[in-house]
């Protein structure tokens, strides 16, 4: 076998995720540890359910009207710079890095790959109970998914994480191998 067969048929490397990149604040968030962002995380998602459940948005909705505001509001503010004769800030030099789209590329990569691998791995394995668990799991999933959107999933379930992560934490780490410092 040449050396360039051999590269084509390595396997595929678990991708691994570096942990410097957020310093800890989504594990506060999720924690609830952070009240400032914790107030503001809350107030917005209870405004996108309201939004979403109550007037009946849908999510391409929102985001136009989101949209819409945050044009509306850099319009008005120029204006109002203009009219008070100051020199209204340079936003040409807003961009976004290619480094930064690369970077979050890979990583939606990289999670694909992961969850492709994970259905390889339960879909191609022997053991029944992993295959029925999983089976179950996305049924069950799928039952809840009929019961209430997405939106009130997320937003009942950060709760449920909070109590399973605090309760359980010696658990926690050794099931799902987080390397977490509490």
């Amino acid at each position: 076998m040449s050396s360039e067969t051999k590269a084509e048929t390595q396997t595929l490397t678990t991708p691994s995720y570096s942990s410097d990149v957020d310093n800890g604040i989504v594990k506060d968030v999720v924690l609830w540890r952070r009240k400032k962002i914790n107030i503001s995380v809350l107030v917005a998602a209870t405004a996108a359910w309201v939004l979403m459940e109550v007037f009946e948005f849908n999510f391409l909705t929102l985001i136009s009207w989101v949209a819409i505001l945050g044009l509306a509001s850099i319009f008005l503010y120029a204006n109002m710079l203009r009219l008070l004769g100051k020199e209204p800030p340079n936003l040409l030099g807003l961009e976004v890095s290619e480094k930064t789209t690369t970077r979050i590329a890979h990583t939606v990569r990289a999670w694909i790959e992961e969850g492709i691998r994970w259905l390889f791995l339960v879909g191609a394995e022997k053991e029944w109970p992993v295959f029925v668990g999983a089976v179950a799991g996305l049924l069950s999933l799928s039952y809840l998914g009929s019961c209430m959107d997405l939106l009130t999933l997320v937003y009942m379930g950060t709760y449920v994480v909070k109590l399973f992560y605090e309760s359980f934490l010696s658990r926690s780490h050794y099931l799902f191998n987080f390397n977490f410092d509490v």
